[in-house]
């Protein structure tokens, strides 16, 4: 038998080998009746403060989110910054005058 067709060979004995292990447990572990499927607890649900209004009848939630993700977070951050340097730049140029 050459090495090629021994190895063939044995990685699929190695892989049968692994399958009948997993499907052993797998079987080993399933409950008789789906009534005894236990699941873990679910985290309690955190709901949050909400305005409610009605108008014309309809019910409206309203929730105010203050996250702001890609691209309109990138631009409100753009717009501080460059608030700030302007006010920064405002206050050279106040003391500037003010020492004249």
């Amino acid at each position: 038998m050459n090495l090629k067709k021994f190895t063939t060979v044995s990685m699929i004995g190695i892989a049968m080998f692994f399958s009948a292990i997993s499907l052993t447990i797998a079987q080993s572990e399933r409950p008789e009746r789906p009534e005894q499927i236990h699941f873990p607890d679910l985290n309690p649900i955190q709901v949050p403060d909400v305005e409610r209004f009605t108008h014309n009848g309809i019910e409206f939630f309203l929730l105010e989110d203050n996250e702001l993700v890609g691209p309109d977070r990138t631009l409100v951050l753009e717009m501080i910054r460059a608030h700030n340097l302007l006010i920064s730049q405002a206050w050279g140029l106040i003391s500037y005058i003010d020492d004249e």
